[in-house]
Order: C-alpha cells, then sequence, then structure tokens
C-alpha cells in the first residue's frame, strides 16, 4: 500500500487507465479513479484477514490469584457461570470487543483467568487451563 491507502501501482497501470478511458467514456482523471477502486477492490479480496485473535486480544490462559477470581466474581453480576467437571467458570458481563469476554476458571485449587470469544463452552474452557497446567 501507498501512503493514501491505495496499492502500489501495477506495470499496466498506463494501459488499465487508457482502457477506462475508452470502455467508459471519461476523461483522464475519472479513468483513474476508475482503475484505483478496481485496484483497491482486488486488493481487499485477495488480502488474507487478520486473525480475531491479533484484532480482539484472544489471550490463552493465565494463573491468577484467589483474590483476582473473587474480586471479578463480585465486581460485576457474572455470566454463564458453571459448576461442574471438577471446575467453575463464568465470564464478566462486559464486552472487551465484539464477541470478546474476560473468563475466569477455577480447577480443584487453581485459578485462570482468559479472553476468549463468549460462546465457548465450559468444558472447552476447564480443558484449556488444564493444558497450561503445572
Amino acid at each position: 500500500m501507498n501512503r493514501y491507502g491505495l496499492p502500489p501501482e501495477p506495470p499496466d497501470y498506463r494501459e488499465r487507465v487508457e482502457a477506462a478511458i475508452e470502455r467508459h467514456q471519461c476523461s483522464n482523471g475519472d479513468a483513474q479513479a476508475i482503475v484505483d477502486a478496481e485496484l483497491m477492490a482486488a486488493a481487499t479480496m485477495t488480502a488474507t484477514p487478520e486473525p480475531a485473535c491479533s484484532r480482539y486480544g484472544i489471550k490463552p490462559p493465565w494463573r491468577i490469584d484467589e483474590a483476582r477470581w473473587f474480586d471479578m466474581l463480585n465486581v460485576l453480576p457474572p455470566s454463564k457461570w458453571r459448576r461442574m467437571s471438577g471446575g467453575e467458570s463464568f465470564h464478566v458481563c462486559e464486552y472487551l470487543s465484539g464477541d470478546i469476554v474476560s473468563w475466569f476458571v477455577r480447577v480443584g485449587t487453581e485459578f485462570y483467568e482468559l479472553q476468549d470469544v463468549d460462546s465457548k463452552s465450559h468444558a472447552q474452557l476447564v480443558a484449556a487451563c488444564r493444558a497450561v497446567a503445572p
């Protein structure tokens, strides 16, 4: 992309502009705008989308202390609070961005926090925390 957010000019840019002038019966400036729009559309269609994890902050589980767990349990009403499979999980009701929330998981006597989509199941959360357990 250049400083205007457009993709770099392809080697056949002049030919494309001339073809646009003939095709649309327009001025050179209008033809350049048409070609630039076509190039921008092609660049956005072929660009690899940025993964949600980098945009919204999906983060794997990390250990926290019991005080943080209870602070977050009591600061806002917990959502999707589950207690089963040897663990307990909830997320705070405020969303970080899009469908990303802060999850809090207890597995045995260990406490974890992670940021992920709100659709994660309790079993997935417990499994993710067990995977990073010491």
